[in-house]
Order: C-alpha cells, then sequence, then structure tokens
C-alpha cells in the first residue's frame, strides 16, 4: 500500500480515517507499507496508525536527503517518524 495521497493528511478527524485505513488494509492481508519523507504528514500517520500492529507489516521507506553521505550514514534512513524507527526495506 503506498502512504502518500492516503496517508498525507492533517487534521484529527482526517488522521482518525487514516488510521482506520491503515487497518483495514492490514484486515484485508496488505503487508508491504510504501512512504517516504517527501509525503508530508504519511510517515508519522503511518506509524500512528500502525502502532501496536506493526509487527504485521514491511515498511519501505525512501531516504531523502541533499547529502549523499548523510543518507549512507548509519541510522540514515531511521530518521524516518514510523514506529519505533524500524524500517524493513
Amino acid at each position: 500500500m503506498g502512504t502518500w495521497q492516503t496517508l498525507d493528511v492533517r487534521g484529527a478527524e482526517a488522521e482518525r480515517r487514516a488510521h482506520e485505513i491503515v487497518a483495514e488494509a492490514l484486515d484485508a492481508g496488505a503487508r508491504f507499507l510504501d512512504s517516504s519523507p517527501m509525503y508530508g504528514e504519511a510517515e508519522r500517520v503511518l506509524g500512528e496508525g500502525l502502532r501496536e500492529r506493526r509487527d504485521e507489516a514491511t515498511v519501505a521507506t525512501k531516504v531523502w536527503t541533499p547529502d549523499d553521505a548523510e543518507g549512507r550514514a548509519p541510522g540514515g534512513a531511521a530518521r524516518c517518524a514510523v514506529t519505533a524507527g524500524r524500517v524493513e526495506l
């Protein structure tokens, strides 16, 4: 599941619905969730939506930095806001 247009939301009601969408996707069998720091609020909303179900998903993100060395540094990808700083891909 891509997260850009689905989870880049603002406001309590929109975020509540986005969290429901994450749960519905997991319930339907989605296991690969893709996000990026370029997607506005999507990574944060995804992390909050996964919470106790984090182990059910494989999360991919992109390293978004103007500095190649920073992107290659240990933990470069872990700067994302996904729950527990854990990104599989």
